[in-house]
């Protein structure tokens, strides 16, 4: 008995210490099938993998990386959202030429755009795939 009682409190503590904070974590796949393997920001791509990964940059940093690990179907699409706060700074359509395969999209930042920022990684069907938060500083 004791280890019935043991495995119903195990069990459900287990699930939820997993959980994590949603931003952190890849949504489900959106009903397209598109799903995000990886997401990074960074100072940079080389070798088709991210540099200078941070989630806070200085405001002189010029452009922010977001790198993607994407799997969906060949010949559709991802869209990055770009947001300061809840302003739309931008969007930007990533075609996914392989199944599976690195991408990634930039967005220029100029000193004056400091403040708590998003990149939201749309699917084919609009759908938020995951979010991404990052700060611009002084």
């Amino acid at each position: 008995m004791k280890h019935v009682w043991l495995m119903l409190w195990l069990v459900p503590a287990l699930a939820i210490a997993e959980e994590g904070k949603p931003e952190d974590k890849p949504a489900a796949a959106a009903s397209s099938g598109t799903e995000v393997l990886g997401a990074k920001l960074g100072t940079g791509v080389k070798d088709r993998e991210i540099e200078g990964e941070a989630t806070s940059f200085k405001a002189d940093v010029g452009k922010v990386f977001l790198w993607l690990k994407v799997k969906g179907q060949e010949g559709s699409k991802v869209t990055v959202a770009w947001y300061k706060g809840d302003e739309d700074m931008g969007k930007v359509d990533l075609n996914l030429k392989h199944a599976t395969m690195r991408t990634w999209a930039t967005k220029t930042i100029t000193p004056e755009m400091k403040g708590d920022w998003r990149a939201d990684i749309l699917g084919p069907d609009g759908a938020v795939l995951q979010t991404v938060k990052f700060t611009i500083e002084g």
